[in-house]
């Protein structure tokens, strides 16, 4: 069974169909580094100066684990969002704070898209299997996610 650690601040929360969302690439390990790093092209870790250079957004589970087993310096092959995904903006981060506007500009040339997470809207009643994101309902029913999201 997968050794999941499912207190990572959701990264991805969705992608396109048929869209090739998910790659891996040499990553060079930083201090900073976790899940929701901004990297450019070489797999570097960025800072929000360098956010024109915004290609890739860790999104690895065992990305933790690793960090503990590894030391700053060394290169690990870690899954990396290549693009179509709807990414959490509040996950999304430079080694020197929250992605900025220009970073999401970048990172939207990639056919990605931004969000944020809340579980429940402001004057809304809503039951225990709803979801809300950016104000957009997604139903949730069993094993089932209903996306009511538009373009």
């Amino acid at each position: 069974m997968a050794d999941l650690n499912l207190t990572e601040e959701m990264v991805v929360l969705g992608g396109l169909k048929g869209w090739n969302t998910h790659t891996n690439i040499e990553v060079v390990i930083s201090d900073t580094l976790k899940q929701g790093s901004i990297l450019d092209s070489s797999g570097n870790e960025l800072e929000q100066a360098d956010a024109s250079s915004s290609r890739y957004v860790v999104n690895d589970l065992n990305i933790r684990r690793w960090l503990e087993e590894y030391d700053t310096g060394d290169t690990l092959l870690i899954a990396v969002v290549n693009g179509g995904c709807i990414l959490n903006e509040d996950a999304c981060v430079y080694s020197d704070g929250d992605i900025t506007a220009d970073g999401q500009t970048v990172l939207r040339n990639y056919k990605n898209k931004f969000s944020t997470i809340s579980l429940f809207e402001t004057g809304e009643t809503i039951s225990e299997d709803a979801l809300y994101i950016n104000g957009d309902l997604l139903l949730m029913n069993g094993d089932t996610m209903i996306n009511t999201l538009g373009d």
